[in-house]
Protein backbone atom coordinates (compact mmCIF):
# COMPACT_ATOMS: atom_id res chain seq x y z
CA UNK A 1 0.00 0.00 0.00
CA UNK A 2 0.82 3.90 -0.18
CA UNK A 3 1.09 4.13 3.26
CA UNK A 4 3.48 0.82 3.59
CA UNK A 5 5.87 2.12 1.61
CA UNK A 6 5.75 5.86 3.07
CA UNK A 7 6.50 4.09 6.14
CA UNK A 8 9.52 1.49 4.88
CA UNK A 9 13.16 2.65 6.19
CA UNK A 10 14.50 3.14 2.73
CA UNK A 11 12.20 5.67 1.53
CA UNK A 12 10.95 7.32 4.97
CA UNK A 13 9.18 10.54 4.53
CA UNK A 14 9.16 12.15 7.55
CA UNK A 15 6.39 15.28 6.65
CA UNK A 16 3.64 12.63 5.70
CA UNK A 17 3.68 11.20 9.30
CA UNK A 18 1.19 12.64 11.77
CA UNK A 19 2.99 14.16 15.15
CA UNK A 20 1.40 14.73 18.20
CA UNK A 21 2.71 18.27 19.21
CA UNK A 22 0.40 19.46 22.58
CA UNK A 23 -1.98 17.96 25.16
CA UNK A 24 -5.23 19.02 23.96
CA UNK A 25 -5.72 21.57 27.51
CA UNK A 26 -2.54 23.14 27.14
CA UNK A 27 -3.40 25.48 23.91
CA UNK A 28 -5.73 27.72 24.79
CA UNK A 29 -9.30 28.42 22.79
CA UNK A 30 -9.11 30.96 20.47
CA UNK A 31 -5.20 31.81 21.29
CA UNK A 32 -2.92 31.32 18.62
CA UNK A 33 -0.83 28.72 20.00
CA UNK A 34 3.20 28.09 18.61
CA UNK A 35 4.53 24.90 17.84
CA UNK A 36 7.69 23.36 15.73
CA UNK A 37 8.71 20.13 13.59
CA UNK A 38 11.88 19.88 12.23
CA UNK A 39 13.01 23.73 13.13
CA UNK A 40 10.09 24.85 11.40
CA UNK A 41 7.22 27.01 13.24
CA UNK A 42 4.00 26.49 12.91
CA UNK A 43 1.03 28.27 14.87
CA UNK A 44 -2.12 26.27 15.86
CA UNK A 45 -5.76 28.02 16.54
CA UNK A 46 -7.91 25.82 18.54
CA UNK A 47 -11.72 27.59 18.70
CA UNK A 48 -14.86 25.31 20.04
CA UNK A 49 -15.60 23.46 16.99
CA UNK A 50 -12.52 23.07 15.09
CA UNK A 51 -8.34 23.02 15.03
CA UNK A 52 -6.21 24.30 12.40
CA UNK A 53 -2.59 25.22 11.42
CA UNK A 54 -0.95 26.97 9.51
CA UNK A 55 2.80 28.54 8.91
CA UNK A 56 4.09 30.91 12.13
CA UNK A 57 4.79 33.43 9.38
CA UNK A 58 2.12 36.00 7.83
CA UNK A 59 1.95 35.62 4.17
CA UNK A 60 2.33 39.72 4.31
CA UNK A 61 5.79 40.43 5.58
CA UNK A 62 6.56 36.77 7.51
CA UNK A 63 5.50 38.22 10.81
CA UNK A 64 4.92 36.25 13.64
CA UNK A 65 1.03 34.75 13.57
CA UNK A 66 1.50 33.75 16.95
CA UNK A 67 1.89 37.14 18.34
CA UNK A 68 -1.62 37.85 16.74
CA UNK A 69 -5.15 37.07 18.05
CA UNK A 70 -8.25 34.75 17.01
CA UNK A 71 -10.93 37.03 15.65
CA UNK A 72 -14.89 36.24 17.28
CA UNK A 73 -15.58 34.23 13.58
CA UNK A 74 -12.37 32.42 14.40
CA UNK A 75 -10.28 33.75 11.75
CA UNK A 76 -6.83 34.05 12.59
CA UNK A 77 -5.56 37.82 12.55
CA UNK A 78 -1.96 39.37 12.05
CA UNK A 79 -1.30 41.69 14.51
CA UNK A 80 1.05 43.54 12.47
CA UNK A 81 -1.00 44.90 9.44
CA UNK A 82 -4.19 43.03 10.52
CA UNK A 83 -4.21 40.36 7.44
CA UNK A 84 -6.43 37.49 9.04
CA UNK A 85 -6.41 33.98 7.42
CA UNK A 86 -9.71 31.37 7.49
CA UNK A 87 -9.13 28.75 9.13
CA UNK A 88 -11.19 26.17 6.96
CA UNK A 89 -9.87 27.24 3.94
CA UNK A 90 -6.42 29.49 3.91
CA UNK A 91 -8.06 32.45 2.93
CA UNK A 92 -6.68 35.75 3.18
CA UNK A 93 -8.82 39.01 4.70
CA UNK A 94 -6.67 42.41 3.86
CA UNK A 95 -8.22 45.68 5.50
CA UNK A 96 -6.89 47.80 3.30
CA UNK A 97 -8.07 46.23 0.00
CA UNK A 98 -10.92 44.24 1.13
CA UNK A 99 -11.63 43.59 -2.85
CA UNK A 100 -7.97 42.36 -3.68
CA UNK A 101 -7.17 39.15 -4.29
CA UNK A 102 -4.51 37.38 -2.50
CA UNK A 103 -3.38 34.10 -2.67
CA UNK A 104 -4.56 31.39 -0.06
CA UNK A 105 -2.08 30.70 2.69
CA UNK A 106 -0.82 26.99 2.87
CA UNK A 107 -2.84 25.46 5.77
CA UNK A 108 -1.78 21.99 7.18
CA UNK A 109 -4.35 18.82 8.57
CA UNK A 110 -4.82 18.94 12.03
CA UNK A 111 -6.78 17.14 14.67
CA UNK A 112 -7.87 16.31 18.07
CA UNK A 113 -7.37 12.34 19.25
CA UNK A 114 -6.58 10.44 22.61
CA UNK A 115 -6.82 14.52 24.20
CA UNK A 116 -3.66 15.38 21.86
CA UNK A 117 -3.55 17.56 19.33
CA UNK A 118 -2.24 16.35 15.82
CA UNK A 119 -0.37 18.16 13.19
CA UNK A 120 0.57 16.93 9.86
CA UNK A 121 3.46 18.92 8.13
CA UNK A 122 2.51 18.41 4.62
CA UNK A 123 -0.62 19.03 1.86
CA UNK A 124 -2.75 17.60 -0.94
CA UNK A 125 -1.98 14.12 -1.62
CA UNK A 126 0.96 12.97 0.59
CA UNK A 127 -1.64 14.41 3.38
CA UNK A 128 -4.76 11.95 2.03
CA UNK A 129 -2.06 9.09 1.89
CA UNK A 130 -0.45 9.50 5.34
CA UNK A 131 -1.15 7.02 8.07
CA UNK A 132 -3.63 8.32 10.86
CA UNK A 133 -2.47 9.26 13.87
CA UNK A 134 -1.60 6.35 16.47
CA UNK A 135 -2.98 6.49 19.93
CA UNK A 136 -3.60 3.09 22.02
CA UNK A 137 -7.37 1.84 21.63
CA UNK A 138 -8.14 2.96 25.15
CA UNK A 139 -7.06 5.88 24.95
CA UNK A 140 -9.44 7.06 22.05
CA UNK A 141 -12.31 8.22 23.93
CA UNK A 142 -12.61 12.18 23.39
CA UNK A 143 -11.98 12.91 27.55
CA UNK A 144 -8.49 11.58 28.09
CA UNK A 145 -6.53 12.96 30.66
CA UNK A 146 -3.50 15.36 29.89
CA UNK A 147 -0.06 13.85 30.83
CA UNK A 148 3.69 15.00 30.75
CA UNK A 149 4.69 17.68 28.81
CA UNK A 150 8.20 18.63 28.74
CA UNK A 151 10.59 20.81 25.80
CA UNK A 152 13.77 19.56 26.42
CA UNK A 153 17.07 20.55 24.48
CA UNK A 154 18.14 16.87 23.44
CA UNK A 155 17.57 15.66 19.73
CA UNK A 156 14.80 13.41 19.03
CA UNK A 157 17.42 10.27 18.15
CA UNK A 158 19.08 11.11 21.57
CA UNK A 159 15.56 11.08 23.52
CA UNK A 160 14.15 7.75 22.00
CA UNK A 161 17.30 5.73 22.73
CA UNK A 162 16.98 7.03 26.27
CA UNK A 163 13.15 6.09 26.33
CA UNK A 164 14.19 2.33 25.28
CA UNK A 165 17.67 2.07 27.16
CA UNK A 166 16.07 -0.03 30.28
CA UNK A 167 19.58 -0.76 31.58
CA UNK A 168 19.77 3.37 32.42
CA UNK A 169 17.14 3.28 35.03
CA UNK A 170 19.24 1.50 37.87
CA UNK A 171 22.13 4.22 37.74
CA UNK A 172 20.18 7.40 36.42
CA UNK A 173 17.06 7.06 38.32
CA UNK A 174 18.23 4.72 41.35
CA UNK A 175 14.41 2.68 40.50
CA UNK A 176 14.46 -1.03 40.61
CA UNK A 177 11.43 -1.67 38.25
CA UNK A 178 13.24 -0.96 35.31
CA UNK A 179 15.56 -4.33 35.36
CA UNK A 180 12.34 -5.90 34.65
CA UNK A 181 12.29 -4.34 31.46
CA UNK A 182 16.17 -5.18 30.97
CA UNK A 183 18.01 -8.55 29.25
CA UNK A 184 20.23 -11.39 30.37
CA UNK A 185 21.54 -14.27 29.26
CA UNK A 186 19.14 -16.27 30.70
CA UNK A 187 16.01 -13.87 30.07
CA UNK A 188 16.85 -12.14 26.96
CA UNK A 189 15.49 -9.24 25.18
CA UNK A 190 12.84 -11.13 22.29
CA UNK A 191 13.16 -7.98 20.02
CA UNK A 192 11.08 -8.15 16.64
CA UNK A 193 10.60 -5.80 13.42
CA UNK A 194 7.19 -5.34 11.31
CA UNK A 195 5.17 -2.89 10.25
CA UNK A 196 1.64 -2.28 11.40
CA UNK A 197 -1.53 -2.46 9.82
CA UNK A 198 -1.37 1.07 8.44
CA UNK A 199 2.16 0.84 6.88
CA UNK A 200 4.05 1.88 10.23
CA UNK A 201 7.20 0.48 11.12
CA UNK A 202 7.29 -1.26 14.52
CA UNK A 203 9.49 -2.98 17.23
CA UNK A 204 8.55 -4.83 18.95
CA UNK A 205 10.56 -5.95 22.67
CA UNK A 206 8.99 -9.01 24.98
CA UNK A 207 11.16 -10.74 27.84
CA UNK A 208 9.95 -11.52 31.53
CA UNK A 209 9.49 -9.63 34.08
CA UNK A 210 12.28 -11.33 36.12
CA UNK A 211 15.37 -8.87 37.91
CA UNK A 212 18.31 -9.11 35.56
CA UNK A 213 20.76 -7.00 37.18
CA UNK A 214 20.12 -6.79 40.50
CA UNK A 215 20.35 -9.93 42.92
CA UNK A 216 17.26 -9.52 44.72
CA UNK A 217 13.79 -7.83 43.74
CA UNK A 218 10.62 -7.59 45.11
CA UNK A 219 8.91 -8.83 42.22
CA UNK A 220 11.38 -12.36 41.49
CA UNK A 221 9.35 -14.79 43.98
CA UNK A 222 6.54 -14.22 41.70
CA UNK A 223 4.84 -17.48 40.92
CA UNK A 224 4.06 -16.91 37.30
CA UNK A 225 6.00 -13.78 36.38
CA UNK A 226 4.70 -11.39 33.85
CA UNK A 227 5.84 -10.64 30.63
CA UNK A 228 7.74 -7.48 30.23
CA UNK A 229 6.72 -5.20 26.70
CA UNK A 230 8.00 -2.35 25.23
CA UNK A 231 6.80 -1.63 21.48
CA UNK A 232 7.85 1.39 19.29
CA UNK A 233 5.63 3.03 16.46
CA UNK A 234 7.04 5.13 13.81
CA UNK A 235 7.35 8.04 14.15
CA UNK A 236 6.97 8.88 17.61
CA UNK A 237 5.51 6.92 19.73
CA UNK A 238 6.81 4.13 22.49
CA UNK A 239 4.65 2.19 24.96
CA UNK A 240 6.07 -0.11 28.29
CA UNK A 241 3.90 -2.36 30.40
CA UNK A 242 3.86 -5.53 31.86
CA UNK A 243 1.11 -8.17 31.39
CA UNK A 244 -0.05 -11.32 32.42
CA UNK A 245 -0.75 -14.92 30.44
CA UNK A 246 -4.53 -13.33 29.18
CA UNK A 247 -2.46 -10.04 27.64
CA UNK A 248 -3.84 -8.01 30.73
CA UNK A 249 -1.89 -5.23 31.87
CA UNK A 250 -2.53 -3.29 35.50
CA UNK A 251 -0.59 -0.37 34.06
CA UNK A 252 0.90 1.05 31.06
CA UNK A 253 3.05 4.01 30.25
CA UNK A 254 3.10 5.68 26.80
CA UNK A 255 4.91 8.37 24.77
CA UNK A 256 5.24 10.58 22.29
CA UNK A 257 8.46 11.90 21.36
CA UNK A 258 8.40 15.05 19.01
CA UNK A 259 10.85 15.98 16.82
CA UNK A 260 10.95 19.55 17.51
CA UNK A 261 14.49 20.28 15.52
CA UNK A 262 18.38 19.36 15.84
CA UNK A 263 19.11 19.32 19.64
CA UNK A 264 15.81 20.15 20.77
CA UNK A 265 12.67 17.76 21.30
CA UNK A 266 9.10 17.40 23.01
CA UNK A 267 8.58 15.04 25.68
CA UNK A 268 4.95 13.57 25.83
CA UNK A 269 3.88 11.14 28.20
CA UNK A 270 1.27 9.35 30.40
CA UNK A 271 1.19 6.43 32.67
CA UNK A 272 -2.63 5.03 33.53
CA UNK A 273 -4.31 2.22 34.34
CA UNK A 274 -6.69 0.33 31.45
CA UNK A 275 -10.25 1.11 32.28
CA UNK A 276 -10.01 3.60 34.94
CA UNK A 277 -9.95 7.50 34.00
CA UNK A 278 -8.79 9.50 37.08
CA UNK A 279 -5.81 9.67 38.48
CA UNK A 280 -3.58 12.08 40.71
CA UNK A 281 -3.69 15.30 39.92
CA UNK A 282 -2.01 16.79 36.96
CA UNK A 283 0.50 19.31 38.60
CA UNK A 284 0.99 16.72 41.27
CA UNK A 285 2.16 14.14 38.96
CA UNK A 286 4.65 16.85 37.29
CA UNK A 287 6.00 17.30 41.10
CA UNK A 288 7.38 14.07 40.56
CA UNK A 289 7.76 13.69 36.91
CA UNK A 290 10.02 17.00 36.80
CA UNK A 291 12.26 15.17 39.57
CA UNK A 292 12.51 11.97 37.11
CA UNK A 293 13.60 13.80 34.02
CA UNK A 294 16.24 16.33 35.59
CA UNK A 295 18.04 13.56 36.87
CA UNK A 296 19.35 12.22 33.21
CA UNK A 297 18.35 15.05 31.02
CA UNK A 298 21.91 16.99 31.63
CA UNK A 299 23.46 13.75 31.26
CA UNK A 300 21.97 13.33 27.60
CA UNK A 301 22.72 16.97 27.00
CA UNK A 302 26.24 15.72 28.18
CA UNK A 303 26.49 12.98 25.20
CA UNK A 304 24.50 14.55 22.27
CA UNK A 305 27.70 17.08 21.44
CA UNK A 306 29.64 13.83 20.37
CA UNK A 307 27.08 11.89 18.60
CA UNK A 308 25.54 15.23 16.73
CA UNK A 309 29.22 15.77 16.16
CA UNK A 310 29.57 12.44 14.33
CA UNK A 311 26.81 12.56 12.59
CA UNK A 312 27.06 15.72 10.97
CA UNK A 313 30.50 14.80 9.94
CA UNK A 314 29.43 11.56 8.59
CA UNK A 315 26.90 13.84 6.76
CA UNK A 316 29.43 16.24 5.02
CA UNK A 317 31.29 13.14 3.99
CA UNK A 318 28.31 11.69 2.58
CA UNK A 319 28.73 8.64 4.56
CA UNK A 320 26.31 6.99 6.55
CA UNK A 321 26.37 7.20 10.63
CA UNK A 322 26.55 3.94 12.22
CA UNK A 323 25.47 3.69 15.94
CA UNK A 324 26.79 0.53 16.76
CA UNK A 325 30.14 2.08 15.64
CA UNK A 326 29.91 5.20 17.93
CA UNK A 327 28.76 3.69 20.48
CA UNK A 328 30.12 0.24 22.38
CA UNK A 329 26.92 -2.16 22.85
CA UNK A 330 27.85 -4.88 25.23
CA UNK A 331 24.80 -5.50 27.41
CA UNK A 332 21.75 -8.05 26.91
CA UNK A 333 19.47 -5.16 27.73
CA UNK A 334 20.48 -2.96 24.52
CA UNK A 335 18.76 -5.41 21.95
CA UNK A 336 15.82 -3.10 21.89
CA UNK A 337 18.07 -0.15 21.83
CA UNK A 338 20.08 -1.14 18.64
CA UNK A 339 17.52 -2.38 16.49
CA UNK A 340 15.81 1.06 17.07
CA UNK A 341 19.14 2.45 16.66
CA UNK A 342 19.21 1.07 13.10
CA UNK A 343 15.96 2.28 12.24
CA UNK A 344 17.05 5.63 13.15
CA UNK A 345 20.67 5.15 11.00
CA UNK A 346 18.42 5.26 8.47
CA UNK A 347 15.72 7.12 8.65
CA UNK A 348 16.88 10.23 10.40
CA UNK A 349 19.23 11.67 8.04
CA UNK A 350 15.77 11.98 5.91
CA UNK A 351 14.20 14.71 8.56
CA UNK A 352 13.77 17.89 6.75
CA UNK A 353 15.99 20.22 6.89
CA UNK A 354 18.54 17.86 9.36
CA UNK A 355 21.67 19.23 7.42
CA UNK A 356 20.84 22.34 6.26
CA UNK A 357 23.65 24.02 8.88
CA UNK A 358 26.28 22.51 6.16
CA UNK A 359 24.88 25.20 3.89
CA UNK A 360 23.21 27.80 5.25
CA UNK A 361 25.13 29.69 8.01
CA UNK A 362 21.60 30.90 9.61
CA UNK A 363 20.62 27.62 9.81
CA UNK A 364 23.95 26.56 11.93
CA UNK A 365 23.39 29.60 14.03
CA UNK A 366 19.63 28.18 14.87
CA UNK A 367 21.14 24.47 15.91
CA UNK A 368 24.87 25.63 17.30
CA UNK A 369 23.72 25.36 20.82
CA UNK A 370 23.00 21.62 20.27
CA UNK A 371 26.94 21.31 19.63
CA UNK A 372 27.67 22.54 23.35
CA UNK A 373 27.23 21.47 26.54
CA UNK A 374 25.69 24.37 28.89
CA UNK A 375 25.38 24.26 32.43
CA UNK A 376 22.66 22.16 34.26
CA UNK A 377 21.03 25.66 35.08
CA UNK A 378 20.20 26.26 31.52
CA UNK A 379 19.22 22.68 30.15
CA UNK A 380 17.25 21.71 33.77
CA UNK A 381 15.07 24.67 34.09
CA UNK A 382 11.93 23.83 34.77
CA UNK A 383 10.17 26.93 33.48
CA UNK A 384 10.53 27.25 30.25
CA UNK A 385 10.89 23.81 29.36
CA UNK A 386 7.79 22.60 31.63
CA UNK A 387 5.82 25.04 33.51
CA UNK A 388 5.13 27.89 30.60
CA UNK A 389 3.95 25.22 28.61
CA UNK A 390 1.71 23.74 31.20
CA UNK A 391 -1.21 25.01 31.87
CA UNK A 392 -2.56 23.26 34.89
CA UNK A 393 1.43 23.71 36.34
CA UNK A 394 0.83 27.59 35.27
CA UNK A 395 -2.36 27.81 37.43
CA UNK A 396 -1.02 25.97 39.95
CA UNK A 397 1.92 28.42 40.47
CA UNK A 398 -0.30 31.32 40.62
CA UNK A 399 -1.98 29.53 42.94
CA UNK A 400 0.47 29.09 45.07
CA UNK A 401 2.05 32.06 44.98
CA UNK A 402 -1.03 33.75 46.29
CA UNK A 403 -1.82 31.38 48.94
CA UNK A 404 2.10 31.82 50.00
CA UNK A 405 1.48 35.50 50.63
CA UNK A 406 -2.14 35.19 52.42
CA UNK A 407 -1.08 32.28 54.52
CA UNK A 408 2.48 33.88 55.68
CA UNK A 409 -0.19 37.28 56.65
CA UNK A 410 -2.18 35.41 58.25
CA UNK A 411 0.06 33.86 60.24
CA UNK A 412 1.73 37.32 60.73
CA UNK A 413 -1.65 38.55 62.22
CA UNK A 414 -2.45 35.56 64.45
CA UNK A 415 0.84 35.92 66.09
CA UNK A 416 0.11 39.10 66.99
CA UNK A 417 -2.94 38.65 68.05
CA UNK A 418 -1.40 35.90 70.12
CA UNK A 419 1.00 37.71 71.75
CA UNK A 420 -2.14 40.68 72.83
CA UNK A 421 -4.12 37.79 73.88
CA UNK A 422 -1.13 36.25 75.97
CA UNK A 423 -0.77 39.81 77.52
CA UNK A 424 -4.54 40.82 78.41
CA UNK A 425 -6.08 36.75 78.88
CA UNK A 426 -3.63 34.18 78.93
CA UNK A 427 -4.73 30.39 78.83
CA UNK A 428 -6.17 28.06 75.47
CA UNK A 429 -7.07 31.74 73.81
CA UNK A 430 -3.38 32.38 72.94
CA UNK A 431 -2.84 28.97 72.31
CA UNK A 432 -5.31 28.53 70.06
CA UNK A 433 -4.16 31.85 68.09
CA UNK A 434 -0.64 30.36 67.86
CA UNK A 435 -1.69 26.80 67.12
CA UNK A 436 -3.52 28.83 63.57
CA UNK A 437 -0.24 30.61 63.18
CA UNK A 438 1.34 27.25 62.84
CA UNK A 439 -0.87 26.14 60.39
CA UNK A 440 -0.80 28.97 58.88
CA UNK A 441 3.34 29.07 58.49
CA UNK A 442 2.81 25.78 57.51
CA UNK A 443 0.37 25.93 54.50
CA UNK A 444 2.75 28.99 53.30
CA UNK A 445 5.85 27.01 53.25
CA UNK A 446 4.39 24.16 51.16
CA UNK A 447 3.08 26.60 48.95
CA UNK A 448 6.76 28.27 48.39
CA UNK A 449 8.07 25.23 47.90
CA UNK A 450 5.69 24.44 45.45
CA UNK A 451 6.55 27.74 43.86
CA UNK A 452 10.08 26.65 42.99
CA UNK A 453 9.17 23.21 42.03
CA UNK A 454 7.70 25.07 39.15
CA UNK A 455 9.53 28.01 38.85
CA UNK A 456 13.28 27.62 37.49
CA UNK A 457 15.85 25.32 38.36
CA UNK A 458 16.16 23.01 41.14
CA UNK A 459 18.64 19.36 40.27
CA UNK A 460 21.99 21.35 41.66
CA UNK A 461 24.76 19.60 42.29
CA UNK A 462 24.43 18.47 45.45
CA UNK A 463 21.40 16.62 44.31
CA UNK A 464 23.25 14.96 41.42
CA UNK A 465 25.12 13.94 44.52
CA UNK A 466 22.83 12.74 46.63
CA UNK A 467 21.65 10.38 43.60
CA UNK A 468 24.80 9.10 43.46
CA UNK A 469 25.26 8.49 47.29
CA UNK A 470 21.72 5.93 46.74
CA UNK A 471 23.67 3.93 43.57
CA UNK A 472 25.31 1.54 45.93
CA UNK A 473 21.95 0.97 48.13
CA UNK A 474 20.75 -0.51 44.74
CA UNK A 475 23.64 -1.89 43.04
CA UNK A 476 26.42 -2.04 45.57
CA UNK A 477 30.05 -1.67 44.80
CA UNK A 478 32.61 -4.88 43.97
CA UNK A 479 35.62 -4.02 44.73
CA UNK A 480 38.17 -6.66 42.88
CA UNK A 481 35.54 -7.21 40.34
CA UNK A 482 37.03 -6.21 36.60
CA UNK A 483 35.38 -6.77 33.62
CA UNK A 484 37.34 -7.61 30.49
CA UNK A 485 36.68 -5.33 27.27
CA UNK A 486 35.59 -6.84 24.23
CA UNK A 487 37.72 -6.51 21.27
Amino acid sequence: SSSSSSSSTSSYDWTRQWYAVSWVTDIPLNTPYKTTLFDVDYVVVRTPSDVYATRDACPHRLASLAEGRVTTDGRLQCAYHGWSIEGDTGDIHVPQAPRGKVPCATMYPCMVKGGLVWLLPCEGADAVTAPPPYVPEELEHDDVAAGVVRDVPIDFSLLLENVVDYDHGLFAHQVSGFDLYCGSLDHPQEVSTSYDADGRFEVTMTTKALPKVLETNSLSDTASPLTATAIFKSPQFVSACRFDDEGKTSFKTVFWLVPTGVGRSRFLSKGYAPGKKKGLPRWVQHLFINRFLDQDSHLLVTEQSYVLAEEFKAAAEKKPLKRDRVYRYASPGEKLLAAIGKWLDTTVPKQPGRYDALKSVAALARIAPAFTTAPREITLDRWSQHTAVCADSQAMLRNARWLACIAAAAAACLAYRGVQVLASQGGWYCVAHCAFSAVCLLVSAVSAWIVTEFSGFRKTALSRDADLRRIPTLFPDQPGVSHSATP
